[in-house]
């Protein structure tokens, strides 16, 4: 088929993709299943705003905040918290809502819109990563990617929301698609400055750029470039400032996301999680309403009593009781381990979890069966880069309770799940050389 009808395929999915997602993501949030009791398609301003919880709470945190970080994005020109610290979290995304609801006022459709043309870019990328990549049934291929894209209902939920989820994914689908093909030096820029953007869209992807870092410095002592170590040696100063910046700063973010985010070893990482077996499904403890999880009087003095033994300092208690408890750590290391890799977490309802084990079945068995098939070209490398650095994490720190953190390897699972169905299709017969030619 000739590179045209190609294009022209991966438009229309591309298409595709923006209706599903908008139409998906609005009902998410506007239906009867929505998390937002009073928030409707026609809700604007205050009304908007308000529908989303915390919103001009002492805490506020997720949606509440990046819509905070925007007003004072539109009022000021900086990105702020509602305690006046610079939002640090996410300022990109900040950046991109305070666009959004300058464009089209400060209402759903103003957000889900531009969203959705997101999703649907993030598609045409991942196609033509695909393309570059596939030696063989590369139509198939990029079909199957695109397709894959299109179905996966658990991402689409999130244009809806006011989260970074979506622009990381089109900001990580653009460093693949830079590094797909010939290993420029204008496709290893636009590779560092959209893992840079990514960085500061959404606060863990840290982790995936230190591993993206790694891999290019792999690639400097193997070809010499020395390009290749300037662009890694960027991207993890940039990634060391997301973490140490904060605390540079010294700024009080009480009940803001930069404090959450300094929490979070201790949130996962506590005598709440003592209780947990080797495969028991990881959850959020307490605050979950799946759970079959009680917390007993113990658990509860346990849990303050570390508190004040490490003066109220969250990641001191969680260092704390890690080491004082290496055995039951040990065990929610494992569970996050297995769940980082699985289908599901204890916090997904049951229709949630159905969905989520229907994209995990398509998508990550056929993905390990084309990474192993395009192991050499140098992405692949990339992907397997990515994967480790965010499971170490997952494991060793928190597994999102919903898998947000783990969208960036589910990107890279599709395609090369495509690439792993296609190669049933091809008459061409595997070859290393062909792989790697030209890459």
């Amino acid at each position: 088929m000739p590179e045209r009808s190609v294009l022209r395929l991966i438009g229309l999915l591309g298409l595709a993709t923006f209706l599903v997602y908008l139409v998906v993501g609005i009902y998410y949030v506007t239906g009867p299943i929505s998390p937002f009791r009073t928030l409707k398609l026609t809700s604007t301003g205050d009304a908007f705003l308000s529908a989303f919880p915390g919103w001009n709470a002492p805490e506020e945190f997720d949606d509440a905040a990046y819509n905070r970080a925007a007003l004072e994005i539109l009022r000021t020109g900086i990105p702020r918290d509602h305690t006046g610290s610079l939002f640090l979290h996410a300022p990109v995304y900040a950046y991109f809502v305070a666009g959004c609801y300058w464009l089209g006022g400060v209402r759903l459709l103003a957000l889900a819109i531009p969203q959705a043309i997101l999703a649907a870019l993030t598609c045409v990328l991942i196609g033509l990563t695909t393309y570059r990549i596939a030696t063989r049934s590369r139509v198939a291929a990029v079909l199957i990617a695109s397709s894959l894209f299109l179905i996966n209902l658990r991402l689409a939920m999130y244009v809806g929301y006011v989260s970074p989820t979506i622009l990381l994914e089109f900001f990580f689908a653009l460093a693949l698609l830079a590094v797909s093909g010939q290993f420029t030096l204008p496709g290893l820029t636009l590779f560092v400055v959209a893992t840079i953007l990514a960085i500061e869209t959404q606060a863990v992807f840290f982790v995936a750029a230190c591993g993206a870092a790694g891999w290019l410095l792999l690639r400097f002592f193997q070809t010499k470039r020395g390009s290749l170590c300037i662009a890694s040696a960027i991207i993890l100063a940039l990634a060391a400032a997301k973490v140490l910046l904060p605390a540079w700063i010294g700024a009080d973010s009480r009940g803001s996301l930069n404090e959450a985010a300094e929490g979070v070893l201790w949130e996962a990482n506590n005598p709440y999680y003592e209780s947990m077996t080797l495969f028991s499904l990881w959850e959020r403890r307490p605050a979950n309403l799946w759970t079959h999880w009680k917390m007993s009087t113990t658990d509860k003095q346990r849990y303050d009593g570390y508190l004040d033994r490490a003066h109220h300092h969250s990641t001191q208690a969680a260092q704390l009781w890690i080491r004082e408890n290496p055995g039951e750590y040990g065990d929610l290391v494992f569970v996050r381990l297995w769940t980082s890799l699985g289908p599901f977490t204890g916090m997904m309802s049951p229709r949630n979890r159905m969905i989520s084990l229907c994209i995990w079945l398509l998508i990550f068995p056929a993905g390990f069966v084309g990474w192993w098939l395009y192991r050499q070209v140098p992405l692949s490398q990339l992907a397997a880069a990515v994967t480790f650095t965010l499971t170490l994490f997952s494991a060793l720190v928190v597994v999102e309770w919903y898998l947000r953190y783990r969208f960036p390897v589910e990107l890279l699972m599709t395609v090369y799940a495509a690439l792993g169905y296609s190669s049933y299709f091809g008459k061409k017969s595997y070859s290393p050389t062909a792989l790697t030619e030209g890459r």
